[in-house]
């Protein structure tokens, strides 16, 4: 039985694999400070919460410091599960869940510009409802959106439908006709 709960877990993780995401969106990478909640199942003294250290890594029971920073929350999930797998436990079903993740910040032509708690399924449109709307001077097409990836400051346009990530910067610019 655990290994077909195990097959069906890897079919579902290569079938969504499969499904293209936005052209724009990249999936949310780990960061210091970030705060994960690690759940093995049937391993009850291995569940807890794991934090990234500022040098990037967490302490994961029996396994010792990972490096974290810069790896999407599935990726390292796969590692650690791996790495059990190898030298721990049979076949061992690891779950990691942000518990705290970096707010956005909505700045420019909104009504109350300022810093707002992620949540997900987060586009531009409903950050932009967060910090009250628009004003009457908005440019209200586009957005600028700086974001961390892969270690480097990145600016670009996105409309306001596109998905805004943990630890963004939107900026709604003024609109001058």
């Amino acid at each position: 039985m655990p290994t077909r709960v195990f097959l069906w877990m890897l079919f579902l993780t290569l079938a969504t694999a499969a499904i293209p995401a936005h052209a724009d969106s990249a999936p949310y990478l780990l960061q210091s400070g970030d705060r994960i909640r690690m759940t093995v199942f049937g391993q009850d003294e291995m569940n807890g919460e794991l934090e990234v250290a500022p040098d990037g890594t967490v302490a994961v029971p029996l396994l010792g410091t990972r490096p974290a920073a810069g790896k999407s929350l599935a990726a390292l999930e796969r590692e650690i599960t791996v790495a059990l797998n190898e030298d721990y436990l049979v076949e061992p079903r690891v779950a990691l869940q942000m518990t705290s993740l970096p707010p956005i910040f909505v700045l420019g032509q909104v009504r109350s510009p300022g810093s707002y708690a992620y949540r997900a399924g987060l586009d531009a449109r409903k950050a932009v409802a967060l910090a009250g709307g628009f004003t009457s001077r908005a440019q209200t097409t586009q957005v600028t959106v700086r974001r961390t990836q892969n270690g480097e400051a990145v600016t670009r346009e996105i409309t306001p439908d596109d998905e805004v990530l943990p630890g963004d910067t939107l900026e709604v610019e003024r609109r001058w006709f």
